[in-house]
């Protein structure tokens, strides 16, 4: 890690008492979805331990349980130097979770027979000679394709789409057909397909399928995204591994994810934007099936094949602990999730390093547990998992 990114973590080590930079929306009350205060308010208390431990600079949690905000909540500062409290305005970039969004507007395009699953990548975009992986592996993280290659260039170079073309002639995959998470390629090679294929970013294309959900690849309101920051050191096996699927150190890659150039860019895998309510919104509209406020924009069934098809539990060739994966979702499980305990039927996508989002069919919720803080391994993350664990604990069932 570099000094200043250092001096930074260092800094955060000591938070100010939650309640003096929390702040509260507008929330249902949970009696009219069969919750009781109290539960909500043991799941708040979790979160603020999560910030207490200075691993974030600010946290955030929104729960939207059959259909209305239960919980909507954040603490902590929105710029690293602690000048600005978090608010209803503040906008979260929800890192890898954005490639939820972005299976979702590819599968819509399957829909309508202008990709398809099982047609090989290369077919669409010739410069990828050295994989026959198709759209359906790539989305369910086995085509090979985990691995960026050696760019030698900096991460705004990377922007440029014909670079990005180029650079897939650089790639030396694996074999098809065994899992293994892919960080950047699964976002450059969907962004890529869109272009080719629909002749627009990934962008322009959720400004045609999707309704006005509040969020969107890259922003318009640059000053309003919170900052991330490095927040612990981490082992170097996991720097390397991250080094060797995103294509730079974590360091950099997160001082880049705070500059302008990354805040309005459009990445299918790294900047999906917007505030809890708006992230939920999207969640409810798979969880409806595809459908919200009379705009569909999946047919069911697709919905239903995106989660209900899935790879076999094995250990992940990236994350090296077993994980089981969709058309585009990560999926949980009762007793192995990243969404807590008894979560089998739910689905969603973590984002660097401990943003969820997720929808649990089973218990009409949806949910976006929200931070800035990036360390990749620490002690503190005792009190991420107490957070989410908490969560399926006290919201029941529903079927």
């Amino acid at each position: 890690m570099s000094g200043p990114t250092v001096q930074k973590a260092q800094r955060l080590l000591t938070v100010p008492e939650p309640s003096t930079v929390r702040w509260i929306g507008d929330e249902v009350d949970p009696r009219r979805t069969g919750l009781k205060a109290s539960a909500l308010e043991s799941i708040w208390k979790d979160v603020e331990a999560l910030y207490a431990t200075g691993l974030h600079p600010a946290v955030g949690l929104t729960l939207r349980h059959r259909g209305h905000v239960v919980l909507d909540r954040a603490c902590g500062h929105v710029d690293v130097a602690q000048t600005r409290v978090v608010d209803g305005d503040t906008l979260w970039n929800v890192f890898s979770a954005s490639k939820l969004v972005s299976a979702v507007l590819v599968m819509a395009l399957v829909e309508r027979d202008e990709l398809r699953l099982d047609v090989p990548l290369s077919t669409y975009l010739p410069t990828l000679t050295a994989s026959d992986a198709t759209l359906r592996q790539l989305l369910m993280h086995r085509a090979g394709l985990h691995r960026m290659p050696p760019l030698g260039v900096s991460m705004e170079a990377c922007l440029d789409e014909d670079f990005q073309l180029e650079a897939l002639a650089q790639v030396r995959p694996f074999a098809p057909g065994w899992t293994a998470y892919s960080p950047m390629l699964f976002g450059v090679l969907l962004g890529q397909l869109v272009l080719r294929t629909q002749g627009c970013d990934m962008q322009q294309l959720a400004s045609e399928l999707l309704p006005d959900l509040g969020i969107r690849f890259g922003t318009d309101r640059p000053q309003d995204v919170a900052e991330h920051a490095l927040t612990a050191p981490s082992p170097r096996p996991m720097l390397r591994v991250f080094r060797d699927t995103v294509g730079w150190p974590l360091d950099e890659a997160i001082e880049f994810s705070n500059s302008l150039a990354f805040k309005t860019a459009v990445l299918p895998s790294a900047n999906v934007m917007g505030t809890g309510r708006d992230l939920t919104r999207f969640l409810q509209l798979l969880l409806n099936g595809g459908e919200i406020d009379g705009v569909r924009v999946l047919k069911e069934r697709t919905v239903r094949h995106m989660v209900h098809e899935r790879t076999p539990r094995s250990p992940d060739g990236t994350f090296g602990f077993p994980m089981r994966y969709g058309l585009g979702p990560m999926l949980g499980g009762d007793r192995m999730s990243l969404f807590g305990l008894g979560t089998r039927g739910a689905f969603g996508h973590l984002g660097l390093t401990t943003v969820v989002l997720y929808a649990d069919p089973r218990r009409e919720l949806c949910v976006a547990l929200l931070n800035t803080g990036k360390p990749l391994l620490a002690p503190g993350f005792v009190r991420w998992y107490k957070a989410l664990q908490r969560i399926p604990m006290v919201v029941p069932r529903s079927s």
